[in-house]
């Protein structure tokens, strides 16, 4: 009994004491809280700060990865088409085509050697360009399928500029801002294989209802278009094929979907068959078309701010370039051999964080600054001409 009595007296004296000891910790002090919030938040800011960080880079890296990639394949699709500059299937030159609007080759004997005229083809919204007007002494009227003239080039053009040579472009719609005007740049040619019509099934020749050819025997050629209400049998000869006809108006729009965006756009003008009669019994093709040059749907890449090309011109002929010219006379164009592409491409989107003050040298020009929050570069291609003998038609540029 005096045992137990002891140790409750001792259990209650070490009670007392622990509730009177001072160095019993029974929470966080103020300021052990305050350091410990504090580093709280500069382990939160640093892993923050490292995201955005991260976040920032991906967003540029792939703001510039769209940049280049949509300047490159502008410079690509420009570059094709001036390789083909001058090629009309196999004839040497544009001067053995018939220049009158016609529609078919008059019979298999003929073999386009003899062309009747048809003023049918002619274009409802045409591209005249003051720099080649109609030629009314050959019965020619039509700019879009004029091949004395493959290659226009307008350099540094204002919007009434463009309109002016091209009427098919609208000033509403040209890139026009002040010192920094794009280039026009027109293109004629003949591309793909050459095809004979009259071994065309019935689909494949449905398929190029209302398309632009031209048709030559190696001697002579015309501009034709197949057309069933013309009767277009397809059967000119053998030895006669049919080239695809081309005609592109390159141009930087002021908006890439919508008017308004301000997104800086490269597209180009082209031959465009629209079906304007079906036929009311079945299989309802189409029986007659009408053709214009207007832009193609989708445009070729956006972002893209300006373009312009010099074009390397042999005075000596020996297949190299001695200068090059951005506005080359009559005569330098029948020494055309190369041309420089310069494209000029800005990202999507802005970058609040970085402000653009720097200038940029495209060939014979520079644009800049333009104080914005837009990355931009510069991406140039050469491009050898494979037919510098053809384009002496040039010479007629000017005059």
């Amino acid at each position: 009994m005096v045992h137990d009595a002891r140790m409750k007296t001792d259990i209650r004296t070490k009670r007392l004491t622990m509730l009177q000891s001072p160095h019993v910790q029974s929470g966080f002090s103020l300021v052990e809280m305050m350091v410990a919030v504090a580093l709280g938040l500069v382990v939160t800011g640093t892993v923050f700060g490292v995201f955005l960080s991260t976040s920032r880079n991906f967003a540029l890296d792939e703001q510039i990865g769209r940049m280049q990639e949509n300047a490159r394949f502008a410079m690509t699709t420009m570059a094709r088409d001036l390789q083909m500059v001058g090629f009309w299937g196999r004839l040497i030159g544009p001067d053995s085509i018939d220049y009158t609007k016609t529609r078919v080759c008059p019979t298999p004997a003929d073999q386009c050697t003899g062309i009747a005229t048809d003023t049918t083809l002619a274009l409802d919204v045409d591209c005249q360009s003051n720099n080649n007007p109609p030629d009314t002494s050959s019965n020619f009227d039509t700019w879009a399928y004029d091949v004395r003239a493959p290659i226009q080039a307008l350099p540094e053009a204002t919007s009434s500029e463009a309109n002016t040579e091209f009427q098919c472009i609208a000033t509403s719609e040209f890139m026009d801002v002040t010192g920094n005007q794009s280039d026009v740049l027109a293109i004629k040619s003949v591309q793909g294989v050459g095809r004979e019509r009259a071994v065309q099934s019935v689909t494949e020749r449905k398929a190029d209802d209302g398309r632009v050819f031209l048709r030559t025997n190696g001697v002579k050629g015309a501009i034709i278009e197949y057309d069933a209400d013309h009767t277009v049998t397809g059967n000119p000869g053998s030895d006669v094929l049919d080239w695809k006809y081309v005609n592109h108006v390159y141009y930087i729009r002021n908006f890439s979907v919508t008017a308004g965006d301000g997104i800086p756009s490269l597209f180009r003008k082209h031959l465009f068959a629209e079906c304007t009669t079906f036929d009311p019994n079945p299989p309802n093709d189409c029986i007659d078309f009408d053709h214009n040059m207007q832009t193609e749907a989708g445009g070729v890449a956006e972002g893209i701010e300006y373009f312009h090309v010099i074009f390397g011109i042999d005075s000596d002929n020996d297949g190299v370039a001695n200068f090059y010219e951005a506005e080359p006379t009559a005569t330098d164009l029948s020494g055309l051999v190369t041309a420089k592409i310069y494209v000029l491409a800005r990202s999507p989107d802005a970058d609040w964080a970085y402000t653009n003050d720097k200038t940029y040298t495209l060939g014979d020009v520079i644009r800049g600054p333009f104080n914005d929050n837009f990355h931009r570069r510069v991406f140039s291609s050469t491009v050898v001409l494979r037919n510098p003998a053809n384009l002496n038609a040039l010479s007629n540029l000017g005059n």
